[in-house]
């Protein structure tokens, strides 16, 4: 079985699973930094033993090749939230508490370091190591232990490059709007998007060891606004003329929620 996914900017790399393997190809730099971060991520989670994340079996610069181990009965956040399944609060405020840790303890040698480009780090708040593309589609539990997984840790094809560091409101919020993003339309599920939110913003702040605020959430969402209004735009751009008009109207939808949501006064430390 194989698939083609996208990785950065014209940057595609191809998925094969062969029995227990996953295999990748593409771009030796790029598959390159995604191999570390992934390794370095699987010794984190077992440290920590918030997370899984597959053990890298090998890299191979020449063949632009990496191969991990397969991870079995995974359910991904998405698959929950489609199912109304009662185990994804529980999942979401685990995958807060694990983004926390990786912004925490999730480091890279100085020459695979590469930061978000412009001013995204114009910001008093802390730089770490980013998961790049952390979503409930690449969130997972784990069948039957229910342990979280955390997959694809190259960064979201929409960023102008593979990054790795950054401020850690970036994840949060990238997060964030992607969950309202799926909620918006979906019949009985739109009024558990701020809960949702808010869940994962605790468990986030439970785990927190470099400052991270309820305020420092709230406020900093600003800064990704710019880049997610020009992330609706591009995608707009190649749709055909009977479906921009529906998916703007989602996206609207999503967005104008993602602006109103604030997280509690009882978030705040003391």
């Amino acid at each position: 079985m194989q698939r083609q996914v996208e990785s950065g900017p014209d940057v595609k790399t191809h998925l094969r699973f062969v029995g227990d393997i996953v295999r990748k190809t593409g771009d030796s730099s790029s598959l390159k930094v995604e191999c570390e971060k992934t390794a370095r991520a699987q010794e984190l989670g077992e440290e920590s033993g918030l997370f899984l994340t597959p053990k890298v079996i090998r890299f191979d610069a020449g063949d632009g090749e990496f191969e991990m181990v397969r991870l079995s009965g995974l359910r991904s956040l998405d698959q929950l939230l489609d199912d109304s399944d009662p185990r994804l609060p529980s999942a979401v405020g685990k995958a807060g508490c694990a983004l926390a840790a990786v912004h925490a303890g999730l480091r890279l040698p100085a020459d695979l370091r590469r930061e978000l480009p412009g001013d995204w780090n114009a910001s008093r708040v802390p730089t770490a190591c980013l998961h790049g593309d952390f979503t409930l589609a690449n969130v997972f539990l784990q069948e039957p232990t229910e342990r979280l997984v955390i997959l694809d840790w190259a960064s979201a094809p929409t960023l102008e490059e593979l990054v790795t560091v950054g401020p850690v409101w970036f994840d949060i919020h990238w997060f964030l709007y992607y969950l309202y993003q799926s909620m918006p339309l979906r019949p009985g599920q739109r009024a558990r998007a701020a809960e949702l939110a808010e869940v994962f913003c605790e468990g986030y702040l439970s785990r927190d060891e470099i400052g991270v605020t309820a305020q420092v959430i709230e406020s900093e969402r600003n800064r990704i606004t710019p880049f997610l209004q020009a992330l609706v735009f591009k995608r707009t751009g190649g749709k055909p003329w009977h479906k921009k008009g529906p998916f703007l109207l989602k996206q609207l939808l999503a967005y104008s929620r993602w602006r109103r949501f604030t997280p509690s006064a009882r978030l705040e430390r003391s």
